[in-house]
């Protein structure tokens, strides 16, 4: 695609460089800044069509960084959360979600396990963990498997 900038004046005018040059330049950041809007706007499709993927799924489903930090939480997540008056700053994201649980899990309970199987998904040593809690507490589905695929560039 090419971007063509029109000067025009009413009479008849001999360019000077330094105007060609200004114009060229101006032809440059225009179309730098329609690039970035097309980005920016795909990016907007992108994250919609992620949010709508993720609220489509019935099960409480957070995306974690490989840092274990929460990036986006489901419909289901933030369902739950609201049916159970938790009050975690926006559903948790932004968060560290092992912390969270070291921090709501009872430490006689797997806390130590379920945080280790987390980060072992996470650092690329298993490819998935699984555990059946029955629990009230966000972090963990009731009377459902907690599972984690992730696939943080690990090539698995």
């Amino acid at each position: 695609m090419a971007l063509w900038l029109c000067l025009y004046r009413s009479e008849a005018h001999s360019w000077r460089e330094d105007e060609i040059e200004l114009g060229c330049e101006l032809t440059a950041r225009i179309w730098t800044r329609l690039e970035r809007l097309r980005t920016e706007e795909a990016l907007c499709e992108s994250q919609r069509f992620l949010r709508s993927s993720l609220d489509a799924l019935s099960g409480h489903i957070a995306a974690l960084d490989e840092s274990g930090n929460i990036l986006e939480v489901n419909e289901a997540w933030r369902r739950f959360a609201d049916e159970n008056q938790l009050t975690v700053r926006d559903y948790g994201v932004g968060s560290s979600y092992l912390q969270d649980c070291e921090k709501t899990l009872p430490q006689e309970s797997e806390a130590p396990a379920y945080a280790r199987g987390i980060e072992d998904v996470i650092a690329g040593r298993q490819s998935y963990f699984e555990i059946k809690k029955e629990t009230n507490e966000l972090y963990i589905q009731r009377g459902q498997p907690a599972r984690y695929p992730l696939d943080f560039e690990h090539g698995k």
